[in-house]
């Protein structure tokens, strides 16, 4: 497992729907926690922002983004 080049927090590599990989933090989180704003990734590496459509994907277990929760993502922002 790696870690963030800025915070050094353990990371999960997820490649998404179109092919990018996609830092995210290694431990899958429960849907009461996900918040309006949150940008998060199922297994199968489809992105959601919000809660919006992740209700019919329950089945599937879902990761914070890292650059949601690194305190220094703006520094990795292109």
């Amino acid at each position: 497992m790696s870690t963030c080049r800025s915070c050094d927090a353990p990371l999960k590599w997820i490649k998404t729907k179109d092919g990018k990989n996609m830092p995210c933090d290694p431990e899958a989180f429960k849907l009461e926690d996900l918040k309006a704003s949150d940008v998060v990734v199922s297994e199968s590496g489809e992105v959601f922002r919000g809660t919006a459509n992740i209700a019919k994907n329950t089945a599937q277990r879902f990761y914070f983004s890292h650059f949601s929760t690194c305190p220094d993502a703006n520094k990795f922002r292109r």
